[in-house]
């Protein structure tokens, strides 16, 4: 959600231009809810045109734009299409001296998310310690942005698989899960669920599978405990019960892991999105005859987590 979504969002007047550019993203977004991200692309690019006609290149909202662009182009598996408008946002949110507000952190997290679907695992971690040190510039260390923020270097780390970047991985989620403990009950949230999540990822590519099966199950208990008060906890729920069959599958615990795909089923059988589950749920019902035939179901992928929330657009808590 751009600056400009969220002020119509809370009824704020807006002028012709700001009008005409959200309208154009209207109709990218209900391509996008259909899953077609080159339409929903398109229509990004026109929103983001109406803005750079009218205020000029280095218009924030211009910035803006080009992170809703590359989120289309990212949901659609088209990373290098989403890399130069990624790149060219930075640019004006940096000569705008705003790299360091919401838009600015997620355009930087969107390009490590480029880098590394694109295989450049190095350029990933230079983007996400910058953000690191951003973040606790603005908020100190043990703030949940911050703590998000060191979650997220640490699954850049577990992309490169080697035992030093593995150790690195650990040591930096660790440290954002004690930050998280340290932060009692309150701390219950995507964020501490995912930084749980990626330990256990870490601790099974470790073969440390007493670890990995406790931390995802830390996950599973933290997103049900949240179920019904975010929008995508059921589809983070999913995600982390499949992640648990895996583990157990190479924990040689078979029951357990075709119990956590009954579940993520089940989790499926219930959502009332409206989104089409026909072809996921075809897939788990795979896994599951997979999984008591004692075969791979394949090895839990890290999760990146942004935090995202529309009263951080124009305030610092």
């Amino acid at each position: 959600m751009t600056q400009l979504e969220e002020l119509r969002r809370q009824g704020k007047k807006m002028d012709s231009v700001d009008v005409l550019s959200v309208t154009y993203a209207d109709k990218g977004m209900e391509h996008a809810q259909k899953g077609d991200w080159e339409q929903a692309a398109a229509w990004h690019v026109k929103a983001r045109q109406v803005q750079q006609d009218a205020r000029g290149p280095w218009h924030h909202e211009v910035a803006s734009f080009s992170n809703s662009i590359a989120v289309m182009y990212l949901q659609g598996g088209q990373p290098k299409e989403a890399l130069p408008y990624l790149l060219e946002g930075l640019k004006i949110f940096r000569a705008n001296q705003t790299e360091d507000h919401l838009e600015g952190i997620l355009c930087r997290n969107f390009l490590a998310m480029a880098y590394i679907q694109l295989d450049q695992s190095d350029k990933a971690l230079e983007q996400l310690r910058r953000v690191v040190e951003l973040q606790e510039k603005a908020w100190g260390k043990s703030h949940p942005k911050t703590i998000d923020a060191r979650v997220n270097l640490g699954v850049g780390y577990a992309t490169k698989y080697t035992d030093k970047d593995m150790q690195k991985a650990y040591d930096n989620l660790a440290l954002a899960w004690q930050m998280h403990c340290a932060r009692g009950e309150g701390s219950n949230s995507r964020g501490k669920a995912s930084c749980a999540y990626n330990l256990a990822v870490v601790c099974t590519s470790g073969r440390n599978f007493d670890h990995a099966l406790h931390y995802c199950q830390q996950a599973l208990d933290i997103l049900r405990k949240i179920l019904g008060r975010d929008e995508h906890v059921p589809r983070l729920l999913f995600d982390a019960s499949v992640g648990m069959a895996q583990m157990c599958m190479h924990a040689n615990k078979r029951d357990q892991a075709v119990a956590a795909l009954e579940q993520a089923l089940r989790i499926l059988e219930q959502d009332r999105s409206g989104h089409d589950n026909t072809e996921i749920t075809r897939k788990t019902q795979h896994m599951i005859e997979q999984a008591r035939q004692g075969k791979s179901i394949g090895f839990p992928a890290p999760h990146v987590h942004f935090s995202f929330q529309e009263r951080d657009l124009d305030s610092r808590e």
